[in-house]
Formats: structure tokens, sequence, C-alpha cells
């Protein structure tokens, strides 16, 4: 499980280094949009976690919340930077429709990824531009 851990860790690190972003586009109101290229595929280290009962997932849809829609996109992101420690890695699609997230959290996470997906449903459906939705941690 050490190794396992360690990938997870090495590849959060990589993906919060601001060095690692290249501007990706702009949106019609013209803010600018980065992503980073992803370093290794982190979900063979996530699945294994899982199995071993050291991290949970969920995946969740959210059909009252449509993507896109950037504020959300925001709060979610921002929630799971807030909780590194709980949030051990989140994703969320980037496919018009009802709003998609992946989380993978430790037991002590559990309670704040319930929050987070109250929060959520409580933003109602609001349609505003995003280019992407999908941000691994």
């Amino acid at each position: 499980m050490a190794r396992h851990w360690e990938s997870v860790r090495k590849f959060n690190k990589y993906m919060r280094d601001p060095g690692n972003y290249k501007v990706a586009g702009k949106s019609p109101d013209g803010k600018v949009f980065s992503a980073a290229s992803l370093p290794f595929d982190v979900s063979p280290d996530l699945v294994a976690l899982v199995a071993a009962g050291e991290l949970k997932h969920r995946d969740i849809v959210l059909q009252t919340l449509v993507y896109p829609n950037q504020e959300a996109t925001r709060h979610w992101m921002s929630f799971c930077e807030g909780h590194p420690d709980e949030i051990v890695y989140a994703e969320g699609a980037a496919e018009p429709g009802p709003f998609h997230l992946n989380f993978w959290f430790t037991p002590a996470g559990e309670p704040l990824v319930v929050r987070l997906v109250e929060e959520l449903k409580e933003m109602g459906s609001k349609s505003e531009p995003t280019t992407s939705g999908t941000v691994r941690r």
C-alpha cells in the first residue's frame, strides 16, 4: 500500500504545481483557462487503495445541477483543495448534461463529501459556461 500512497502523493504534488500548467484556451467572456498534462495514470493506485479499505470512492451524478456550471465547478474544486488529507482525489466529467463527479476519500472524508454534495444540490441548475470540468487531484 505504501507504493500506491506514494504514487497518489506524487501525482497530487505534480498537479498542484502551477509551473506544470499551460494556457488551454479562453471562454466566450475572455477568461483564460489553463490545464496540465497528466504525469501518469493514477487510477490503478486509487483502485488498489479502495480495495484495501484505505480509501472510499463515490461516483455521484447530480441530476438537478447541469454542467457546464462555472460556479459549481469552482466550488467543488475549492472545497476539495481545502481538504486534501480527507478528499485525496476528485474529478468531474466535462460532458454537457447532469453534473458528474468522482471522489476518492479517506473514511474521515466521508462527511465532507456528503456536505459538498448537499452544497452543490443547493446551487441549482445555473448554466454558466466553463471550458473544463475535469480536474484531477
